[in-house]
């Protein structure tokens, strides 16, 4: 499947692209993933929430905070974030190559981000084999997320630079360059100039994840 080639033969899922949009097969897996990934998750979760909340009940009680329907809103904002997300990077993508003098179809730039997002499947995946392997000393929803970046080495408290420190790493630059061989393998496009690109796109990405930091999130 070219869901798994993208990972081990990308080349042959970027035929594949070139051929067919079928950007939701990806999209749905991924979907899956992260609500079983959520699911997973739950025991420790609750357990995290109920020490936080047997110290905070003022606080609780103040913001109506319910646990049960913080679980739904989660797994239920999962299929809508994706979408944003794939729509946004997609958007970058095609207005970018355009501007590189390159024309890659917004169909085709949505199949590619898509498709390599299943870095993010597998990285899911993984998580989620941490978590039942570590479930009784994880202490926190930090504790909760794969470090395999700069944030393994570093501990801040500021957000904004742990989110920084975090999104670079392993998965996040095989994910982007995937999107400049992707460009390149589908436009003719020099591979400096598509790996140009990929880094405009990641930081533009990232001044988002920055600037939407900050707010108070559960998990």
């Amino acid at each position: 499947m070219d869901v798994i080639n993208i990972l081990i033969e990308p080349y042959k899922a970027f035929q594949h692209i070139k051929e067919k949009d079928d950007w939701w097969i990806p999209f749905v897996i991924l979907c899956l993933l992260l609500i079983l990934a959520r699911i997973v998750s739950f025991p420790v979760i609750s357990r995290i929430m109920t020490e936080f909340m047997q110290g905070n009940q003022e606080m609780i009680q103040r913001q109506q905070i319910n646990p049960v329907m913080i679980r739904v809103t989660g797994i239920l904002s999962i299929p809508i974030v994706n979408i944003i997300t794939f729509l946004f990077l997609s958007l970058l993508v095609y207005l970018l190559t355009y501007l590189f003098g390159k024309n890659l179809p917004f169909i085709k730039s949505l199949d590619l981000i898509s498709y390599a997002s299943m870095v993010d499947g597998l990285k899911t995946i993984i998580e989620m084999i941490v978590i039942l392997v570590r479930k009784n000393t994880i202490s926190s929803f930090m504790d909760m997320r794969l470090k395999s970046g700069l944030d393994l080495f570093f501990h801040l408290e500021n957000k904004r630079l742990m989110l920084l420190l975090s999104k670079i790493n392993i998965f996040t630059i095989w994910f982007y360059v995937l999107i400049a061989l992707g460009i390149s393998y589908l436009t003719g496009m020099d591979k400096k100039k598509s790996t140009i690109i990929a880094i405009i796109t990641f930081i533009i990405s990232l001044l988002f994840n920055l600037l939407r930091t900050g707010r108070g999130r559960w998990f």
